[in-house]
């Protein structure tokens, strides 16, 4: 398998941070820190405590961004597949589908998937 060699898995990470954080970190305005931003940065450290490890905060750089630069997510025009995006998303629309995938998403792919929610 491809993601056996560390190297590999080392640029698909780096790929990964640099297209989820850096590149609407470098394309946006300067980030306005709110409490919300706090409170979710708060919620991925807890996770990382939680589960002892890095991981949840690689997994959870999506939602975060979301949360961080919805303005830069909701400025896409295009099409992806179905119907062509011709209007800008509501920031605040965005901001709230990236708490849903912080906080709600993962307790309810736990809670289906039959996995206890704890510690390995």
């Amino acid at each position: 398998m491809l993601l056996q060699d560390p190297l590999s898995v080392l640029v698909v990470i780096t790929v990964a941070v640099v297209m989820i954080w850096v590149l609407p970190w470098v394309r946006s305005v300067p980030v306005r820190w709110t409490p919300s931003k706090f409170l979710a940065f708060g919620v991925v450290v807890l996770y990382c405590l939680y589960f002892r490890s890095l991981l949840p905060a690689l997994v959870l750089l999506w939602p975060l961004s979301l949360i961080c630069f919805p303005a830069y997510w909701g400025s896409f025009r295009g099409s992806i597949r179905g119907p062509f995006i011709d209007q800008d998303s509501p920031p605040v629309l965005i901001a709230i589908f990236g708490w849903f995938f912080l906080t709600i998403f993962p307790v309810v792919v736990t809670w289906i998937s039959g996995m206890t929610f704890g510690p390995p």
